[in-house]
């Protein structure tokens, strides 16, 4: 994630890789940002799509770091597919 907020990333294997961008902006006064993403095009699984959710960072009694996304992806496929992702620092 730059100073801006904004962040790339890859998942996937060598052959079978999906490239993504996003923006988390954060609210003011709060410990909450507001995330977008982007996903590339094939092979991801949601090809050429873009989505939306909140993301929380809270801080354990051990001094780590947590970060907690949801969003939801609209899609040509179902109405609304929704996510969480958890990360630990």
């Amino acid at each position: 994630v730059d100073s801006g907020g904004m962040y790339t990333g890859t998942s996937g294997t060598s052959s079978n890789k999906c490239d993504f961008t996003g923006k988390f902006t954060p609210r003011s006064k709060v410990n909450v940002f507001d995330i977008t993403l982007h996903f590339g095009g094939a092979p991801c699984l949601f090809p050429n799509q873009s989505g939306s959710g909140i993301g929380i960072v809270t801080l354990d009694d051990q001094g780590q770091h947590h970060l907690v996304l949801a969003g939801v992806l609209p899609s040509s496929k179902t109405p609304q597919v929704g996510s969480t992702f958890h990360a630990v620092r």
